[in-house]
């Protein structure tokens, strides 16, 4: 929990994430390949800084 409150506070700091977090598709849903601890980050961000914008990229894989 501390390394993710320690991403939460640098992301606002930063107000960006520079990595992305990696989604797969699997048929109707998307799997986080990487990025748990930033999508936790932002959720802590979330539900603590309402008022913040924060800028996130994704990368989408396509599982054929």
């Amino acid at each position: 929990m501390s390394h993710v409150r320690s991403l939460a506070t640098s992301i606002l700091k930063h107000g960006s994430i520079l990595l992305p977090i990696i989604l797969e598709r699997k048929d109707d849903k998307y799997v986080v390949i990487d990025g748990f601890h930033r999508l936790a980050a932002l959720d802590l961000i979330k539900s603590t800084h309402q008022d913040k914008e924060i800028v996130v990229r994704v990368k989408l894989s396509i599982n054929k």
